[in-house]
């Protein structure tokens, strides 16, 4: 019998085995959302997508507080009435200080207007000493109306500094300028936020609030004059937590403050400021099919692209050791004496190394040869996985070769190379393809493993990359319950549960397979 009409008969008789079947579905459909993953999730799968440790969004049906995704504002100020979703203060200005603003033409890229905020110094009138500086707040105002607050509040601005006097901005020590936002309570400065927060028990650090304004989310940025910058910041929980209450009026305030530092040195001119592209987003608990990790990330889509790798892996690595292993014991168990000798030895050598200590050897040698950590791992995988595959091909062939067929062969002259491929071959064939399918769950759940101990720093969204960094963020005690917004030294349970499964469907699926080929390659656990 060929290894071609060998292979027909078990494929013809794998499609009468139920649980071969539902393996073999599984890796079809595993195989397949992995490819698919760009098309179901696209997008980098190793970027933020949405609050850290968001609980998966099935689960918002069992929370009766649960609120979508809020966008409360989003100006790119498209026409001069969308100032109108703002409060424009300009009367915290000293006298000697002209304020202004108007809609503008030139926006940020790809937008068609701006906001734009002009702040003048008159040095001819005195110095208003109780106010020395010009100041224009851009206010929102909102109220809460939630049960319970976002998982994320994030703001964002594009703006640009123009200079209009007669000065080089930073290399004058007469004026600073200060672009920044703020939250607060409706109405209130950053000193009576303050008092009211320490009232509730939160202490608010003098670097984290300006005491006319409120608390810092986006702070004083370095600045370029002339170049539009884009920035984009978050409330802190402590804070977010406190203030987002059922009903709470807030106010979000960007501040553009124009200062007099030397008064001897003051010169006819001012700034302007274009602001653009204001958006201030609450986020959800809840995101996705399996959530999201402490960098915001997709476990789902990490999961999905995490396949591909760990599939490559494990059956690349496989093959490349039935590839040697398979060689191995041919050439040993078929030629025997010396040859035989000297591979057994190896073989012996390689399956008495312990494993981690020597892993740990590779893993920095082949960091030092700036070997990719994917190329290494199936280097390593394959190094340590052909031994104990030659080693059962030897006994095998052993067996074959003192068959009365195999020595009717060789007294009629025929060639060691046309008695391999037609005698010993279809006999370890049957070994070959039941370690194809348990090799390849072991490689896997080796990729997994190795990634998960941080042996091999991977460079790839794999599923053992995963666990690795969920058990990192529980030993440093990050994490915390639904919405993640405790602490604690437990971390969300989606983020390990999921991926685990995952790897516990694997593996469930190709050791189907492999008691499927061993039934059939042993008709007498057919019954069983």
């Amino acid at each position: 019998m060929s290894v071609i009409a060998g292979g027909r008969n078990i494929l013809s008789q794998f499609r009468r085995q139920k649980e071969g079947m539902i393996g073999l579905i599984i890796v079809v459909i595993l195989t397949i959302l992995s490819f698919a993953s760009p098309l179901i999730v696209p997008g980098n799968s190793m970027a933020t997508r949405h609050a850290e440790l968001s609980a998966p969004a099935w689960m918002s049906v069992f929370d009766p507080d649960y609120f979508p995704d809020m966008t409360l504002v989003n100006a790119t100020f498209k026409s001069a009435q969308d100032m109108n979703k703002f409060f424009i203060d300009t009367t915290q200005s000293g006298s000697n200080f002209y304020t202004h603003y108007e809609w503008v033409s030139e926006g940020a890229p790809n937008s068609p207007g701006a906001l734009n905020l002009t702040i003048m110094d008159d040095p001819n009138k005195q110095l208003d000493y109780a106010k020395p500086e010009g100041k224009i707040r851009v206010s929102y105002f909102f109220t809460w109306t939630k049960n319970k607050p976002p998982l994320k509040f994030t703001a964002h601005m594009a703006f640009k500094l123009v200079n209009r006097g007669n000065f080089t901005l930073y290399k004058t020590t007469a004026y600073e300028v200060s672009i920044a936002a703020y939250i607060t309570y409706r109405g209130m400065s950053g000193e009576e936020l303050r008092f009211e927060l320490g009232r509730k028990g939160i202490i608010v650090p003098p670097q984290k609030y300006d005491p006319e304004e409120g608390i810092y989310i986006i702070e004083p940025p370095t600045i370029d004059v002339g170049k539009w910058l884009d920035i984009t910041s978050l409330l802190e929980s402590l804070y977010k937590n406190t203030m987002f209450t059922k009903g709470a009026n807030l106010e979000v305030r960007f501040t553009i403050t124009f200062r007099v530092k030397d008064p001897n040195h003051r010169v006819a001119g001012g700034i302007s400021v274009l602001l653009d592209k204001i958006w201030l987003k609450a986020e959800s608990h809840y995101y996705g099919v399996f959530g999201t990790d402490n960098y915001g990330r997709d476990i789902f889509a990490m999961v999905l692209d995490g396949l591909k790798i760990s599939l490559f892996v494990g059956i690349v690595a496989t093959v490349l050791s039935i590839f040697i292993g398979g060689l191995v014991g041919l050439i040993s168990g078929y030629f025997g004496g010396k040859v035989d000798e000297v591979l057994m030895r190896i073989v012996d050598f390689l399956m008495v190394m312990p494993g981690l200590p020597l892993l740990i050897t590779l893993a920095f040698v082949f960091t030092q040869m700036g070997v990719r950590p994917l190329y290494a791992l199936i280097i390593v995988l394959t190094v340590f996985g052909w031994a104990g595959m030659a080693r059962v091909i030897r006994s095998q062939v052993l067996s074959l070769k003192s068959a009365i067929y195999v020595e009717a062969a060789k007294a009629a002259g025929a060639s060691s190379t046309w008695i391999i491929r037609k005698h010993i071959l279809p006999g370890v064939w049957p070994l070959v393809m039941m370690y194809l399918m348990t090799g390849v769950v072991g490689n896997i759940l080796a990729e997994a493993s190795l990634s998960f101990l941080g042996v091999l720093t991977p460079d790839w969204p794999s599923i053992g990359r995963i666990l690795q960094e969920a058990s990192v963020q529980s030993a440093g005690g990050g994490g915390g319950g639904v919405g993640g917004g405790g602490g604690g030294a437990f971390i969300a349970w989606w983020w390990v549960l999921f991926p685990g499964l995952t790897l516990t469907l694997i593996g469930l699926a190709f050791y189907l397979i492999g008691d499927a080929l061993v039934k059939i390659f042993n008709p007498k656990m057919r019954g069983y």
